[in-house]
């Protein structure tokens, strides 16, 4: 499995629909046709980063001036 957004291969299953790449550190699941992309805070609570249409690959919502191209 490849990581959505920097295509790292070091993934990891962190709950039933939930995954972890520790190359960009970055958590992420999948709803529906949408890929969910959070950031784990130092306290380990998940900080809502974007979200990637699945349809065209583009990042449609973006916080923390954080930039991510989708492969």
């Amino acid at each position: 499995m490849f990581c959505p957004l920097c295509s790292g291969t070091t993934m990891g299953r962190v709950g039933s629909n939930q995954y972890f790449c520790s190359e960009c550190f970055l958590e992420f699941c999948f709803k529906k046709d949408n890929i969910i992309v959070y950031e784990i805070d130092n306290d380990g609570d998940l900080q809502f980063i974007g979200e990637i249409d699945g349809s065209h690959k583009d990042l449609i919502v973006l916080e923390k001036s954080r930039m991510f191209l989708a492969l």
